[in-house]
């Protein structure tokens, strides 16, 4: 049994309409086309239900001068149960719960991502599209724990709250968590009442970040 399964039994991450295709691939790799118009720059474009995003990260091994660096795009799409299935099923016909890796795409999604792409997106957008040798995927998913805390067992991070990638406060959320709970367990008269003091102080945070990428997220939900 999980964690979460024992502090919080029966709950599962809510579908939340769409996924996140996304490509990283060195710098050097760009598409002219696309390196002119985006390089250097955070870029989005967006439309109805879909948004496109990228920007430069640093390189596998951490160089950040030109030429070093990797750039990473991020494109969200609505997708019905029945096309989140298909998207989530591997060439060899497994099928994942909540992503795919880099290079587990089947053929037919990979083309359909492509061709989509190509009808709408704008071309230095679809460039990279096509040019990314392995893209992967994540579906987007709401989970909020109703308890962090059983006993002497304490939820963090993921396990507690699933909030949408449009907050950036992934990391920030469980590190949060972390220093919450370290400070009750440093101030608090017994275990328990840290625990208590934890579940109370983090469930009010993860609930407003998780409402606020929601509310980040809505346009992907509109017909």
């Amino acid at each position: 049994m999980c964690n979460r399964e024992f502090v919080a039994p029966g709950g599962l991450p809510q579908y939340a309409g769409y996924v996140a295709f996304r490509g990283l691939a060195p710098e050097t790799l760009m598409p002219a086309e696309s390196r002119d118009t985006l390089l250097g720059r955070f870029s989005f474009y967006n439309a109805h239900r879909t948004q496109m995003l990228g920007y430069l990260v640093a390189g596998s091994d951490g160089g950040t001068n030109p030429g070093q660096r990797r750039y990473n795009w991020v494109w969200y799409r609505a997708l019905t149960e029945k096309q989140l299935a298909l998207v989530l099923t591997s060439e060899s016909g497994e099928r994942r719960q909540y992503s795919m890796t880099a290079g587990s795409l089947s053929g037919a999604t990979r083309r359909e991502l492509v061709e989509s792409a190509s009808s709408q997106l704008p071309r230095v957008w679809a460039l990279l599209v096509e040019g990314e040798p392995n893209p992967f995927v994540q579906a987007i998913f709401d989970y909020e724990a109703p308890a962090m805390v059983k006993g002497r067992v304490a939820l963090l991070g993921d396990a507690a709250f699933i909030v949408r990638p449009h907050t950036a406060m992934g990391v920030s959320k469980a590190a949060g968590d972390a220093i919450t709970l370290r400070d009750c367990l440093a101030q608090a008269g017994s275990i328990p009442e840290a625990l208590a003091f934890y579940d109370k102080l983090r469930r009010v945070e993860g609930h407003l970040i998780a409402q606020y990428g929601r509310q980040l997220g809505a346009s992907f939900g509109a017909e």
